[in-house]
């Protein structure tokens, strides 16, 4: 399933990499791009849990020309 997280917290990160190890394709979005940039640059969170340190790849970002929602304040 492809599925894209939005946010750029520790609980984004932690589903997005939980999400792609249960075999997901999983795009994570983030408003502040320069912010993502090093998550972009590698292609994958590091992951740090029980199991110990490994890498958790994600497909590609959406591209910073899509679309945003506007939330009305």
């Amino acid at each position: 399933m492809k599925i894209a997280v939005l946010g750029g917290g520790h609980g984004a990160y932690a589903a997005a990499a939980d999400l792609s190890q249960a075999g997901h394709a999983v795009a994570l979005w983030r408003r502040d791009a320069a912010a993502l940039a090093p998550v972009v640059a590698h292609g994958s969170i590091v992951l740090k849990d029980a199991q110990g340190t490994r890498e958790v790849p994600l497909a590609s970002p959406p591209p910073t020309s899509a679309p945003r929602c506007r939330v009305p304040s």
